[in-house]
């Protein structure tokens, strides 16, 4: 009986102490997610899309896409736009 009894203390002991590891292992793991939570509301994928994308380079992919070439002068310059079938 008295072993039963130290025996089921020590099963006890282990399972409270399992369970504080995980509860502590998930409270970590909310922290981390909790501070990503916090880092994705912050970030803006518009500015960031922004400073990435340049709006003339934007409008030269879509008049070539429509058919239109530019014609470059010596300077760089857009003068002229061939038109392609």
């Amino acid at each position: 009986m008295l072993n039963e009894l130290e025996n089921s203390k020590l099963s006890l002991a282990k399972a409270i102490s399992d369970a504080e590891g995980l509860s502590g292992s998930k409270e970590a793991e909310l922290a981390a997610l909790k501070e990503e939570a916090r880092r994705l509301e912050a970030y803006d994928p518009a500015v960031e899309h922004t400073k990435e994308l340049d709006g003339s380079a934007l409008r030269l992919q879509l008049y070539r896409a429509m058919g239109f070439e530019p014609m470059n002068e010596p300077n760089r310059k857009i003068s002229k736009m061939l038109v392609r079938e």
